[in-house]
């Protein structure tokens, strides 16, 4: 039988779905306290630890300064040779290649932007809005995301093109990034494996900072409040300068702070009472601030540098359960993450350089139930260098090239590792891989080819993709690939009794699924009045080995089962409408839907029967409409969430649950600055809802929005983002 248990995320393994049965492995060991072995340890990092992270790092600097030494020398040298041997030839145009490997991934993909530009918030909330499911746990506690049935270790999260999902959980904890000011936020669906490595398997999401070296001084300061006592603030400051006669440099600077307190009530039935009561949601505060800064600098069309850094640190009360005032405790979370980005243009060929590094430590206490109140009973730190070089060739009749490297040195370190004694252990894995990719578009066709090799399992992914455009307005979508999974740090590492945990195998499989899109084109008066565009994919996913966590009294550890299968269909679309009343005032009207069918299903061994894969939604679905005119907009947004396993054996679940909200919107100007001001209200049905089996949500609530921006610029439209 599956328990609620307690926490959210530490340095131990997030329990989810099937292959997590339960929400966390810490959980049921902080749960079940007369089988924790009440031990302290010393917060110091091993020097162990230290030299080997530095000792890896010494060698990954080595390789990318030999690997820039050869690429620039031996085109440098290419290029000379050419010149000498052509001196004849006029010259031709020169093309400098601004491509990315996202360009790649999205070729036959359901790919979904968000629109997220000037968004105050957590990272889960601009997503869910996508029809994107999260587990949350509690309204202060993690959430993880799952895509296409498939769990957060099956999702790669992607910033500013490095990989941070965490080394030792294998996810990433959307509750702990803030939204704001990221120049775009999108997701590409299905398995990615070939292109972007381990843990690409259900979904791939993308959050960057681009480089805006035209942009005007930008000064932008928004204001959320809430309710519940909940309190959201971002100050935004971008500019860019002239070096010489052109604008080379370029900065922007961020800084984001979230105050949730969630002050609401709830109805629940605790040990002896009769009847439920409403009783007051207490100690589930949660405070996440946030910093980022990025800088660029433009040498010429053909060689520029940026650097983007973020610290974040987040600090939330666990809150308590259903039928229970005991307070699950506290956690603390500091996360940084810096990339460095060298790209250099030449006649149809590029090249990017990107150094990166994370570190995320987090620290659990114990609440009041402990017979220790306050203790301390888990820390770990996880750490990642990354280098990656890739190439770039472009041929107006042999179509686009990727070739590139890529290697990771993961550390973890935590008490958990050392086995009875409960010592800080610290664990570290080298995993270099190659990839390559080749795209064409050819007549009314686009094809993708690509493959990665990861050389620590000697495993290689592969993947073709194809789109088709069979009328002005419709295109086929086509791709079959297979994926992969490594095992992360805790699945290896983590001390379990049961020998059958020992030798954690990765996760293998392939997928398939053919889309459908038709979007108007049309530029007669009434096709610019009427936009449209809607896409539709139908898909099929395997996967060998799947990696399930279980319980072996009150010790939980990872072990692979047989087989997992998934299917179903997505679909997104928006249509728009501009028109004029009688008297001459313009007029918009929009409505957006999104939803995700899925059906996934596991089985522990060959013979035994499929069972549907825990916490993940039958049915996921979202539709917003509105209308807009002048300075006003009003919008109206509804989703549902289907039912949810919540026991391997299927013998208990979730019933879903469906919100309703309404927002309005009005623009003005101060000072001929565009000024903003918005009232909303969320759960507007009074829904009693669980998103995660014991953990109260939210019942009706409303918000208020303030947004101001200044722009610095002589042809300045003064318009807010959407």
């Amino acid at each position: 039988m599956i328990r609620p248990l307690a926490t959210v995320k530490t340095g131990r393994r997030l329990i989810e779905e099937v292959r997590r049965p339960a929400t966390l492995a810490k959980q049921s060991a902080f749960g079940n306290k007369s089988a924790v072995v009440q031990a302290s340890f010393s917060e110091e990092i091993h020097p162990l630890y230290i030299f080997r992270e530095r000792k890896t790092m010494i060698r990954i600097v080595l390789h990318i300064a030999l690997v820039i030494s050869f690429t620039f020398g031996g085109m440098n040298y290419a290029f000379a040779s050419i010149h000498d041997s052509t001196s004849n030839i006029p010259p031709i145009d020169t093309v400098f290649i601004k491509v990315q490997r996202s360009d790649f991934a999205s070729v036959g993909r359901f790919r979904t932007v968000i629109n997220n530009e000037l968004q105050t918030g957590l990272l889960h909330e601009r997503l869910t809005e996508n029809a994107t499911f999260f587990k949350q746990y509690g309204v202060s506690g993690s959430s993880t995301v799952s895509k296409r049935g498939a769990d957060a270790t099956q999702t790669q999260v992607v910033w500013n093109g490095l990989p941070i999902n965490h080394p030792m959980l294998g996810m990433t904890d959307f509750n702990g990034i803030s939204s704001f000011a990221f120049s775009e936020i999108f997701m590409i669906e299905g398995g990615n494996s070939a292109l972007f490595g381990s843990g690409s398997v259900g979904g791939t999401v993308f959050l960057n900072n681009q480089s805006q070296f035209e942009s005007p001084l930008k000064i932008a300061l928004l204001q959320n409040s809430a309710s519940l006592n909940n309190h959201r603030t971002g100050l935004d400051f971008r500019n860019s300068w002239a070096v010489g006669p052109k604008k080379r440099l370029y900065a922007q600077a961020t800084i984001s702070a979230i105050q949730d307190y969630n002050q609401f009530q709830f109805l629940d039935q605790l040990d002896g009472q009769t009847v439920p009561t409403f009783r007051p949601n207490i100690n589930s505060n949660l405070s996440n601030r946030s910093g980022r800064l990025v800088l660029a600098y433009k040498f010429d069309r053909a060689l520029q540098l940026k650097w983007v850094s973020e610290q974040t640190g987040v600090f939330r009360d666990l809150g308590t359960l259903f039928g229970t005032i005991n307070y699950i405790g506290s956690q603390w979370d500091q996360n940084t993450r810096t990339i460095f980005e060298i790209k250099k243009g030449f006649d149809h060929w590029g090249i990017t350089q990107k150094l990166g590094y994370t570190r995320d430590w987090i620290v659990f206490q114990d609440g009041s139930n402990s017979p220790q109140p306050g203790q301390k009973r888990d820390t770990s730190i996880a750490t990642m260098q990354f280098a990656q070089t890739e190439w770039y060739y472009n041929h107006k009749d042999f179509g686009d090239l990727i070739l590139g490297f890529d290697i990771q040195n993961q550390c973890g370190l935590s008490p958990f590792f050392g086995g009875r004694d409960r010592v800080n252990t610290a664990k570290s894995r080298l995993l270099p891989a190659q990839f390559f990719g080749w795209k064409r578009k050819w007549q009314k066709t686009e094809w993708l080819a690509n493959f990665r090799f990861e050389w620590l399992e000697k495993v290689t992914t592969y993947g073709l993709s194809g789109e088709f455009q069979l009328a002005k307005n419709h295109r086929i979508k086509l791709d079959a690939h297979s994926h992969f999974r490594r095992p992360t740090l805790n699945d290896l590492f983590w001390y379990s009794p049961d020998a059958l945990a020992q030798g954690v195998k990765s996760e293998t499989g392939w997928a398939t699924e053919i889309g459908w899109m038709v979007e108007n084109s049309s530029q007669n008066h009434y096709a610019k009045a009427l936009k449209y565009k809607v896409q539709a994919a139908l898909y099929y996913r395997e996967l060998n080995n799947p990696i399930i966590w279980t319980p072996t009294g009150a010790f939980w550890s990872a072990r692979n089962f047989y087989f997992g299968k998934y299917y179903g269909i997505q679909s997104e679309g928006k249509i728009s409408k501009a028109f004029k009343l009688n008297s001459g005032q313009p007029w918009s009207t929009w409505f957006t839907y999104q939803v995700d069918i899925v059906n996934a299903q596991v089985k522990r061994t060959s013979q035994s029967d499929y069972f549907f894969q825990i916490f993940i939604p039958d049915v996921m679905g979202n539709i917003e409409c509105g209308i807009a005119t002048g300075s006003h907009k009003i919008s109206i947004k509804a989703s549902h969430t289907g039912n949810r396993f919540t026991q391997t054996d299927n013998l208990n679940w979730l019933p879903g649950y469906r919100l309703l909200g309404a927002e309005y919107q009005w623009s003005t100007s101060f000072k001929k600055q565009p000024l903003l001001f918005g009232v909303s209200m969320h759960n507007a049905l009074n829904v009693r809802y669980q998103n995660m089996p014991g953990r109260p949500m939210p019942p009706r609530y409303f918000g208020m929005k303030i947004q101001y921006a200044f722009t610095h610029s002589k042809k300045s439209n003064h318009k807010l983002p959407n």
